[in-house]
């Protein structure tokens, strides 16, 4: 077995690093527009809360994926939401994956099976619906990092449809992190109804030590999954309050520092 496929765990997010190698089996167009944006992702500003102003955050993830168990992974994609193996990524030259694992500490707790189980069901539901990428988003987003917009005036030109729904059975288009991020929601509020247990919400609270006094007191201590970006699981302990700790970065299976 591969370093890999020792440290990964059902339920983690596989953040990744580089760029999408072609596939002959999927439309030429969802190549490119993958390159193209994996080329804006990584060097771009993440736009923070819309009362926020934007905030440089230094990771090069660039797509988001989470792993299900028995070596395969949700990704949510171009042209839709799908399970591959996790061998599509693990053996290409070109990508570097990094492990992200939600914090017991955060939550209080390990996760058990039956929590694994609600976060495969988010999965499963969207790839079963074939869930489109959200490619207008995407688009949307790099003109305005790219021009160096906050969010509070950001352009929405052409994502008019502004898909904010939270819940796997609805959500007519995402993009990678925000449908891992509809994961964990769709998690929470269903363990929280069949138990009662209180789950703390993902990104709740920003870290005191990266953000100005303003900055906090405006934050309304809710993320907003539409603007979730890969860098939302990669610097979690930077900016908010570690909610994900990493485990290890890997190339072609093997573990590298």
């Amino acid at each position: 077995m591969s370093d890999l496929s020792n440290a990964v765990k059902p339920g983690d997010i596989l953040n990744l690093e580089g760029y999408f190698k072609f596939d002959w089996k999927k439309p030429f167009w969802a190549w490119a527009e993958r390159r193209a944006i994996d080329a804006i992702v990584a060097d771009q500003k993440y736009v923070f809360n819309k009362t926020l102003k934007s905030k440089t955050m230094l990771t090069r993830d660039n797509h988001s994926t989470m792993y299900l168990g028995d070596n395969k992974i949700f990704s949510q994609e171009p042209p839709c939401a799908t399970v591959i193996p996790i061998s599509d990524y693990e053996n290409d030259k070109n990508r570097i994956i990094t492990i992200y694992r939600l914090n017991p500490t955060y939550i209080g707790r390990e996760l058990k099976d039956d929590d694994i189980a609600l976060l495969i069901e988010s999965c499963n539901i969207m790839a079963q619906r074939k869930v489109p990428y959200d490619i207008a988003r995407d688009v949307q987003d790099g003109i305005n990092d790219l021009t160096d917009r906050p969010w509070d005036s950001s352009l929405n030109i052409l994502d008019t449809q502004c898909n904010m729904s939270e819940d796997p059975n609805i959500i007519s288009s995402a993009v990678c992190s925000q449908a891992q991020a509809i994961n964990f929601i769709h998690w929470r509020h269903k363990k929280q109804a069949a138990t009662g247990e209180i789950i703390r919400p993902l990104w709740q609270n920003l870290n005191p030590m990266a953000w100005t006094k303003k900055q906090i007191e405006e934050y309304p201590h809710y993320w907003d999954t539409a603007i979730c970006h890969p860098a939302n699981f990669a610097t979690t302990n930077e900016c908010f309050c570690g909610e994900f700790v990493r485990i290890g970065r890997f190339k072609n299976g093997k573990s590298i520092i």
